[in-house]
Protein backbone atom coordinates (compact mmCIF):
# COMPACT_ATOMS: atom_id res chain seq x y z
CA UNK A 1 0.00 0.00 0.00
CA UNK A 2 1.40 3.26 -1.12
CA UNK A 3 2.30 5.67 1.69
CA UNK A 4 2.57 9.66 2.54
CA UNK A 5 5.21 9.34 5.11
CA UNK A 6 3.92 6.93 7.76
CA UNK A 7 0.28 7.25 6.32
CA UNK A 8 -0.99 4.63 4.02
CA UNK A 9 -3.60 5.90 1.33
CA UNK A 10 -6.80 4.86 1.19
CA UNK A 11 -8.55 6.77 -1.23
CA UNK A 12 -8.57 10.02 -2.97
CA UNK A 13 -10.23 12.52 -2.12
CA UNK A 14 -9.65 15.35 -4.69
CA UNK A 15 -6.87 16.99 -6.69
CA UNK A 16 -6.44 21.04 -7.46
CA UNK A 17 -3.68 23.18 -8.85
CA UNK A 18 -1.42 23.10 -5.91
CA UNK A 19 -2.53 19.69 -3.83
CA UNK A 20 -3.48 16.19 -3.50
CA UNK A 21 -6.02 15.33 -0.79
CA UNK A 22 -6.02 11.54 0.58
CA UNK A 23 -8.01 9.68 2.31
CA UNK A 24 -5.19 8.01 4.69
CA UNK A 25 -4.82 6.15 8.00
CA UNK A 26 -3.01 6.98 11.63
CA UNK A 27 -0.25 4.21 11.16
CA UNK A 28 -1.19 2.86 14.94
CA UNK A 29 -4.69 3.85 16.06
CA UNK A 30 -6.39 3.14 12.40
CA UNK A 31 -8.89 5.85 12.14
CA UNK A 32 -9.50 7.87 8.53
CA UNK A 33 -7.66 11.12 8.21
CA UNK A 34 -7.48 13.75 5.42
CA UNK A 35 -3.87 14.30 4.27
CA UNK A 36 -3.16 17.10 2.05
CA UNK A 37 -0.04 16.73 0.22
CA UNK A 38 1.62 19.87 -1.90
CA UNK A 39 2.18 18.55 -5.55
CA UNK A 40 1.75 21.63 -7.81
CA UNK A 41 0.67 21.08 -11.60
CA UNK A 42 3.32 22.77 -14.10
CA UNK A 43 1.10 25.40 -14.71
CA UNK A 44 0.61 27.06 -11.18
CA UNK A 45 4.26 26.56 -10.34
CA UNK A 46 5.49 28.62 -13.44
CA UNK A 47 2.84 31.03 -12.89
CA UNK A 48 3.37 31.70 -8.62
CA UNK A 49 6.85 29.82 -8.63
CA UNK A 50 7.69 26.83 -6.25
CA UNK A 51 9.17 29.16 -3.68
CA UNK A 52 5.65 31.39 -3.40
CA UNK A 53 3.92 28.03 -3.29
CA UNK A 54 5.94 26.58 0.06
CA UNK A 55 5.27 29.81 1.94
CA UNK A 56 1.59 30.03 1.29
CA UNK A 57 1.26 25.75 1.74
CA UNK A 58 3.16 26.42 4.99
CA UNK A 59 1.03 29.44 6.02
CA UNK A 60 -2.49 27.67 5.94
CA UNK A 61 -0.65 24.86 8.20
CA UNK A 62 0.22 27.44 10.51
CA UNK A 63 -2.96 29.33 9.89
CA UNK A 64 -5.14 26.20 10.62
CA UNK A 65 -3.05 25.70 14.15
CA UNK A 66 -2.82 28.75 15.43
CA UNK A 67 -7.57 29.44 15.00
CA UNK A 68 -9.63 26.68 17.08
CA UNK A 69 -12.78 26.89 16.82
CA UNK A 70 -15.87 24.08 16.51
CA UNK A 71 -16.46 23.98 13.00
CA UNK A 72 -12.89 24.84 12.03
CA UNK A 73 -10.94 21.58 10.81
CA UNK A 74 -8.51 20.33 13.20
CA UNK A 75 -4.73 20.24 12.10
CA UNK A 76 -3.44 17.06 13.51
CA UNK A 77 0.36 17.07 11.76
CA UNK A 78 2.88 18.23 9.42
CA UNK A 79 5.84 16.51 7.49
CA UNK A 80 7.35 16.35 3.68
CA UNK A 81 7.44 13.56 1.43
CA UNK A 82 9.57 13.09 -1.63
CA UNK A 83 10.69 16.80 -1.10
CA UNK A 84 7.21 18.08 -0.60
CA UNK A 85 5.08 19.33 2.65
CA UNK A 86 1.88 17.66 3.42
CA UNK A 87 -0.89 18.59 6.36
CA UNK A 88 -2.69 16.22 8.05
CA UNK A 89 -6.14 17.20 9.17
CA UNK A 90 -9.36 15.73 10.72
CA UNK A 91 -11.60 13.44 7.91
CA UNK A 92 -15.02 13.64 7.29
CA UNK A 93 -17.11 11.38 5.00
CA UNK A 94 -19.30 14.16 3.41
CA UNK A 95 -19.03 17.19 2.38
CA UNK A 96 -22.17 20.07 1.03
CA UNK A 97 -21.47 19.29 -2.71
CA UNK A 98 -21.25 15.50 -1.97
CA UNK A 99 -25.12 16.37 -0.57
CA UNK A 100 -25.66 18.50 -3.69
CA UNK A 101 -24.74 15.94 -5.75
CA UNK A 102 -22.38 19.04 -7.64
CA UNK A 103 -20.35 16.13 -9.87
CA UNK A 104 -23.47 15.01 -11.68
CA UNK A 105 -25.09 18.18 -11.85
CA UNK A 106 -22.03 20.56 -12.84
CA UNK A 107 -23.18 24.17 -13.38
CA UNK A 108 -27.13 22.69 -13.79
CA UNK A 109 -30.03 22.46 -11.31
CA UNK A 110 -28.61 20.20 -8.78
CA UNK A 111 -30.43 18.28 -5.84
CA UNK A 112 -31.85 20.83 -2.81
CA UNK A 113 -31.94 20.34 0.59
CA UNK A 114 -34.26 20.83 3.04
CA UNK A 115 -34.69 24.49 3.78
CA UNK A 116 -34.40 24.53 7.86
CA UNK A 117 -31.73 22.09 7.77
CA UNK A 118 -29.97 24.13 5.09
CA UNK A 119 -30.50 27.29 7.31
CA UNK A 120 -29.08 25.79 10.44
CA UNK A 121 -25.94 24.66 8.68
CA UNK A 122 -25.63 28.36 7.63
CA UNK A 123 -25.99 29.51 10.49
CA UNK A 124 -23.05 27.55 11.81
CA UNK A 125 -20.47 28.79 8.80
CA UNK A 126 -21.29 31.99 9.41
CA UNK A 127 -20.80 31.46 13.10
CA UNK A 128 -16.93 29.99 12.04
CA UNK A 129 -16.77 32.38 9.39
CA UNK A 130 -17.16 35.45 11.79
CA UNK A 131 -14.33 34.02 13.80
CA UNK A 132 -12.52 33.83 11.05
CA UNK A 133 -13.59 37.56 10.20
CA UNK A 134 -12.71 38.61 13.56
CA UNK A 135 -9.11 37.35 13.29
CA UNK A 136 -8.45 39.34 10.38
CA UNK A 137 -8.80 36.29 7.92
CA UNK A 138 -11.12 36.36 4.63
CA UNK A 139 -11.19 32.77 3.74
CA UNK A 140 -11.77 33.70 -0.39
CA UNK A 141 -12.92 29.91 -1.10
CA UNK A 142 -16.43 29.48 0.44
CA UNK A 143 -18.13 26.35 -1.69
CA UNK A 144 -19.85 23.47 -1.11
CA UNK A 145 -16.55 21.02 -1.30
CA UNK A 146 -14.83 23.15 1.54
CA UNK A 147 -17.89 22.66 3.81
CA UNK A 148 -17.24 19.01 5.36
CA UNK A 149 -20.09 17.62 7.45
CA UNK A 150 -19.69 15.31 10.48
CA UNK A 151 -22.16 12.07 10.99
CA UNK A 152 -24.55 14.33 12.70
CA UNK A 153 -25.09 17.05 10.41
CA UNK A 154 -22.07 19.99 11.87
CA UNK A 155 -19.98 21.78 9.66
CA UNK A 156 -15.95 21.49 9.73
CA UNK A 157 -14.53 24.43 6.86
CA UNK A 158 -11.39 23.45 5.27
CA UNK A 159 -9.22 24.65 2.98
CA UNK A 160 -7.71 27.96 4.14
CA UNK A 161 -4.92 27.93 1.12
CA UNK A 162 -6.50 31.03 -0.20
CA UNK A 163 -6.95 32.89 2.57
CA UNK A 164 -6.32 36.34 3.10
CA UNK A 165 -4.88 38.42 5.92
CA UNK A 166 -6.50 41.62 5.81
CA UNK A 167 -4.14 44.64 5.14
CA UNK A 168 -1.46 42.04 3.21
CA UNK A 169 -0.97 41.47 -0.45
CA UNK A 170 0.22 38.91 -2.75
CA UNK A 171 1.44 39.05 -5.82
CA UNK A 172 -1.03 37.54 -8.38
CA UNK A 173 -0.79 36.78 -12.02
CA UNK A 174 -3.73 38.73 -14.00
CA UNK A 175 -4.51 35.48 -15.95
CA UNK A 176 -4.49 33.38 -12.00
CA UNK A 177 -8.26 33.70 -10.83
CA UNK A 178 -8.39 33.30 -6.74
CA UNK A 179 -11.59 31.25 -5.69
CA UNK A 180 -14.57 28.72 -7.16
CA UNK A 181 -16.44 30.18 -10.28
CA UNK A 182 -19.74 30.89 -9.72
CA UNK A 183 -19.11 31.25 -5.69
CA UNK A 184 -16.54 33.68 -5.85
CA UNK A 185 -17.86 37.23 -5.17
CA UNK A 186 -17.14 39.72 -8.55
CA UNK A 187 -14.70 41.79 -6.76
CA UNK A 188 -12.51 38.68 -6.26
CA UNK A 189 -11.99 38.13 -9.56
CA UNK A 190 -10.74 42.07 -10.21
CA UNK A 191 -8.52 42.59 -7.15
CA UNK A 192 -8.33 39.65 -4.87
CA UNK A 193 -6.18 41.25 -2.52
CA UNK A 194 -8.73 43.77 -2.06
CA UNK A 195 -11.87 42.14 -1.08
CA UNK A 196 -13.08 41.57 2.63
CA UNK A 197 -15.09 39.83 4.68
CA UNK A 198 -18.37 40.44 2.71
CA UNK A 199 -17.03 38.68 -0.33
CA UNK A 200 -17.15 35.05 1.79
CA UNK A 201 -20.69 36.40 2.75
CA UNK A 202 -21.35 36.74 -1.00
CA UNK A 203 -20.09 33.24 -0.90
CA UNK A 204 -22.04 31.74 1.45
CA UNK A 205 -25.65 33.25 -0.17
CA UNK A 206 -24.66 31.74 -2.88
CA UNK A 207 -24.33 28.19 -1.01
CA UNK A 208 -27.69 28.83 0.53
CA UNK A 209 -29.23 29.88 -2.73
CA UNK A 210 -28.10 26.69 -4.32
CA UNK A 211 -29.05 24.33 -1.20
CA UNK A 212 -32.65 25.43 -0.83
CA UNK A 213 -33.24 25.87 -4.76
CA UNK A 214 -31.14 23.31 -6.20
CA UNK A 215 -29.97 26.01 -8.32
CA UNK A 216 -27.00 28.72 -9.29
CA UNK A 217 -28.45 32.55 -8.41
CA UNK A 218 -28.10 33.31 -12.09
CA UNK A 219 -28.68 30.06 -13.60
CA UNK A 220 -28.63 31.16 -17.72
CA UNK A 221 -32.43 32.07 -18.51
CA UNK A 222 -33.62 31.93 -14.43
CA UNK A 223 -35.51 34.35 -12.92
CA UNK A 224 -33.27 36.55 -10.46
CA UNK A 225 -33.77 35.63 -7.52
CA UNK A 226 -35.36 32.23 -8.16
CA UNK A 227 -39.20 32.54 -8.45
CA UNK A 228 -40.18 30.13 -5.68
CA UNK A 229 -39.07 31.92 -2.87
CA UNK A 230 -41.56 34.75 -1.14
CA UNK A 231 -41.00 38.73 -0.12
CA UNK A 232 -38.77 38.00 2.57
CA UNK A 233 -36.36 35.62 0.72
CA UNK A 234 -35.88 37.75 -2.17
CA UNK A 235 -34.96 40.67 -0.09
CA UNK A 236 -32.90 38.42 1.62
CA UNK A 237 -30.98 37.37 -1.80
CA UNK A 238 -30.97 41.02 -2.34
CA UNK A 239 -28.56 42.15 -0.22
CA UNK A 240 -26.51 39.03 0.19
CA UNK A 241 -26.11 38.57 -3.63
CA UNK A 242 -25.46 42.09 -4.00
CA UNK A 243 -22.60 42.95 -6.84
CA UNK A 244 -21.60 45.91 -4.37
CA UNK A 245 -20.18 44.84 -1.73
CA UNK A 246 -21.20 47.48 0.51
CA UNK A 247 -24.44 46.90 0.19
CA UNK A 248 -24.94 43.43 1.08
CA UNK A 249 -24.58 42.33 5.07
CA UNK A 250 -22.14 44.50 6.99
CA UNK A 251 -21.11 41.10 8.85
CA UNK A 252 -21.59 37.26 9.71
CA UNK A 253 -23.44 38.31 12.79
CA UNK A 254 -25.43 40.77 10.82
CA UNK A 255 -26.18 38.29 7.75
CA UNK A 256 -26.75 35.56 10.66
CA UNK A 257 -29.38 37.81 12.09
CA UNK A 258 -31.25 38.04 9.05
CA UNK A 259 -31.11 33.61 8.64
CA UNK A 260 -32.71 33.78 12.04
CA UNK A 261 -35.50 35.62 10.32
CA UNK A 262 -35.85 33.32 7.49
CA UNK A 263 -35.85 30.55 10.05
CA UNK A 264 -39.67 31.61 11.35
CA UNK A 265 -40.76 32.03 8.31
CA UNK A 266 -39.59 28.70 6.69
CA UNK A 267 -41.18 27.47 9.23
CA UNK A 268 -44.58 29.03 8.94
CA UNK A 269 -44.11 28.40 5.23
CA UNK A 270 -43.57 24.92 5.91
CA UNK A 271 -46.15 24.68 7.98
CA UNK A 272 -49.12 25.82 5.46
CA UNK A 273 -47.76 23.93 3.29
CA UNK A 274 -47.73 20.64 5.24
CA UNK A 275 -51.22 21.27 6.16
CA UNK A 276 -52.69 20.48 2.54
CA UNK A 277 -54.02 17.36 1.40
CA UNK A 278 -51.43 15.58 -0.29
CA UNK A 279 -51.81 14.45 -3.78
CA UNK A 280 -52.18 11.00 -4.29
CA UNK A 281 -48.84 9.41 -6.23
CA UNK A 282 -49.23 6.16 -8.66
CA UNK A 283 -46.27 4.99 -7.07
CA UNK A 284 -43.57 3.23 -9.52
CA UNK A 285 -42.45 0.70 -7.27
CA UNK A 286 -44.07 -2.70 -6.52
CA UNK A 287 -44.02 -4.77 -3.56
CA UNK A 288 -39.97 -3.65 -2.44
CA UNK A 289 -37.12 -6.22 -2.81
CA UNK A 290 -36.30 -7.58 1.02
CA UNK A 291 -32.76 -9.60 0.06
CA UNK A 292 -29.74 -7.47 0.14
CA UNK A 293 -27.45 -6.84 -3.13
CA UNK A 294 -24.32 -6.08 -4.01
CA UNK A 295 -24.36 -3.66 -7.05
CA UNK A 296 -21.08 -3.04 -7.46
CA UNK A 297 -19.91 0.10 -8.46
CA UNK A 298 -20.86 0.51 -12.54
CA UNK A 299 -23.15 2.24 -13.09
CA UNK A 300 -22.52 4.79 -11.03
CA UNK A 301 -26.69 4.68 -9.83
CA UNK A 302 -28.06 1.30 -10.71
CA UNK A 303 -31.45 1.65 -9.32
CA UNK A 304 -33.88 2.55 -12.02
CA UNK A 305 -36.87 4.14 -9.93
CA UNK A 306 -34.20 6.74 -8.99
CA UNK A 307 -33.61 9.90 -11.33
CA UNK A 308 -30.38 11.53 -12.14
CA UNK A 309 -29.76 12.60 -9.10
CA UNK A 310 -30.14 9.90 -6.84
CA UNK A 311 -33.75 11.00 -5.82
CA UNK A 312 -36.76 8.72 -6.25
CA UNK A 313 -39.26 9.14 -8.69
CA UNK A 314 -42.89 8.60 -8.41
CA UNK A 315 -42.48 6.73 -5.20
CA UNK A 316 -45.37 6.82 -2.98
CA UNK A 317 -45.26 7.44 0.86
CA UNK A 318 -46.07 5.15 3.61
CA UNK A 319 -49.46 5.10 5.55
CA UNK A 320 -48.25 4.89 9.19
CA UNK A 321 -49.98 2.70 11.74
CA UNK A 322 -48.80 3.56 15.01
CA UNK A 323 -48.17 0.58 17.41
CA UNK A 324 -46.65 -0.93 20.26
CA UNK A 325 -43.70 -2.75 18.62
CA UNK A 326 -43.26 0.16 16.08
CA UNK A 327 -44.46 1.83 12.68
CA UNK A 328 -46.75 -0.52 10.40
CA UNK A 329 -46.89 0.65 6.83
CA UNK A 330 -49.44 -1.65 5.44
CA UNK A 331 -49.21 -1.21 1.80
CA UNK A 332 -45.48 -2.46 2.19
CA UNK A 333 -46.17 -5.07 4.74
CA UNK A 334 -43.13 -3.82 6.75
CA UNK A 335 -42.83 -2.70 10.57
CA UNK A 336 -40.15 -0.10 11.33
CA UNK A 337 -39.09 0.71 14.90
CA UNK A 338 -40.03 3.57 16.79
CA UNK A 339 -36.88 5.00 16.22
CA UNK A 340 -33.86 5.41 15.10
CA UNK A 341 -30.69 4.81 16.73
CA UNK A 342 -29.17 7.27 19.13
CA UNK A 343 -25.78 7.78 18.08
CA UNK A 344 -24.69 7.41 14.45
CA UNK A 345 -22.63 4.09 14.19
CA UNK A 346 -20.59 2.01 11.70
CA UNK A 347 -22.13 -0.27 8.79
CA UNK A 348 -21.10 -3.60 10.80
CA UNK A 349 -21.92 -2.05 14.08
CA UNK A 350 -25.22 -0.96 12.89
CA UNK A 351 -26.62 -4.57 11.80
CA UNK A 352 -25.29 -6.16 14.70
CA UNK A 353 -27.24 -3.60 16.78
CA UNK A 354 -30.51 -4.12 14.88
CA UNK A 355 -29.99 -8.00 15.29
CA UNK A 356 -29.96 -7.87 18.62
CA UNK A 357 -33.17 -5.69 18.70
CA UNK A 358 -35.04 -8.09 16.48
CA UNK A 359 -34.89 -5.99 13.08
CA UNK A 360 -32.39 -5.32 10.29
CA UNK A 361 -31.01 -2.47 7.52
CA UNK A 362 -33.74 -1.75 5.06
CA UNK A 363 -32.78 -2.54 1.91
CA UNK A 364 -33.03 0.83 -1.10
CA UNK A 365 -35.97 -0.30 -1.91
CA UNK A 366 -37.45 -0.45 0.85
CA UNK A 367 -36.18 2.42 2.80
CA UNK A 368 -36.55 5.35 -0.63
CA UNK A 369 -40.12 4.95 0.16
CA UNK A 370 -39.48 7.28 3.26
CA UNK A 371 -37.40 9.69 1.64
CA UNK A 372 -40.32 11.39 -0.14
CA UNK A 373 -41.10 14.71 -2.31
CA UNK A 374 -41.15 18.38 -1.09
CA UNK A 375 -40.52 19.87 2.49
CA UNK A 376 -42.83 17.81 4.77
CA UNK A 377 -41.29 15.74 6.95
CA UNK A 378 -41.90 11.71 6.65
CA UNK A 379 -39.87 10.20 8.88
CA UNK A 380 -41.94 10.38 12.35
CA UNK A 381 -38.76 8.94 14.31
CA UNK A 382 -35.81 10.22 12.35
CA UNK A 383 -35.59 14.36 14.08
CA UNK A 384 -32.63 15.48 13.36
CA UNK A 385 -30.43 12.23 11.61
CA UNK A 386 -29.32 13.30 8.04
CA UNK A 387 -27.82 9.58 7.01
CA UNK A 388 -28.97 6.24 7.51
CA UNK A 389 -27.69 2.72 6.57
CA UNK A 390 -29.48 0.45 3.93
CA UNK A 391 -28.63 -3.64 3.89
CA UNK A 392 -27.16 -2.99 0.25
CA UNK A 393 -23.54 -2.66 -0.38
CA UNK A 394 -22.20 -0.93 -3.43
CA UNK A 395 -18.75 -2.00 -3.37
CA UNK A 396 -16.55 -4.42 -0.30
CA UNK A 397 -15.86 -1.40 1.68
CA UNK A 398 -18.93 1.00 0.89
CA UNK A 399 -22.44 0.77 1.15
CA UNK A 400 -25.62 2.75 0.11
CA UNK A 401 -27.50 4.81 2.33
CA UNK A 402 -30.36 7.32 2.26
CA UNK A 403 -29.67 11.11 2.40
CA UNK A 404 -32.75 12.03 4.31
CA UNK A 405 -31.92 16.29 3.65
CA UNK A 406 -31.20 15.21 0.25
CA UNK A 407 -33.88 13.01 -0.24
CA UNK A 408 -31.33 10.84 -2.07
CA UNK A 409 -29.61 7.44 -2.42
CA UNK A 410 -26.08 7.87 -1.82
CA UNK A 411 -22.96 5.65 -0.80
CA UNK A 412 -20.54 6.06 2.32
CA UNK A 413 -17.35 3.97 3.23
CA UNK A 414 -18.52 1.32 5.13
CA UNK A 415 -15.25 -0.47 5.77
CA UNK A 416 -13.07 -0.34 8.31
CA UNK A 417 -12.84 2.61 10.13
CA UNK A 418 -15.48 3.79 7.90
CA UNK A 419 -17.82 6.10 7.72
CA UNK A 420 -20.87 6.47 10.35
CA UNK A 421 -24.65 6.91 9.57
CA UNK A 422 -28.11 6.56 11.58
CA UNK A 423 -29.72 2.61 11.57
CA UNK A 424 -33.22 2.44 11.46
CA UNK A 425 -34.62 -1.40 11.78
CA UNK A 426 -37.25 -2.84 9.66
CA UNK A 427 -38.60 -6.51 9.48
CA UNK A 428 -41.17 -7.92 7.29
CA UNK A 429 -44.82 -8.50 9.15
CA UNK A 430 -45.59 -8.03 12.79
Amino acid sequence: MKTVGPYPITGLLGRGGAAIVYRVRHPHLGTPLALKWLRPRSLLRELLGETALRQRFRAEAELLARLRYRHLAVVHDWGEAEGWPYLVLEYRCVHLGAMLGEALAGDGPCRSLDPGWALERMQQLLAVLGYLHAHGVVHRDVQPANVLLSAEGEVRLIDLGLALLLGETEAVPGQLRLGTPYYAAPEQEVDPNGVGPSADLYSVGVLLHRMVSGLLPRAPGRPQPHPFFSPPWQRFWCTALAENPRHRFASAQAMAEALAELEEVWAKQQQQVCALPAEPVQSSLGQPRHRPVHTGVRPRQPFPFLDALARPQAVAPPAWEVGDEGLWDAKAQLLWQKRVSFWPMAWEEAQTWLRAEGFRLPTVEEGVRLLGEGPCPLWPVLPGVAWVWTADRRSFTSAWCLDLRSRAVTWQDCGLAGCLAHALGVREGR
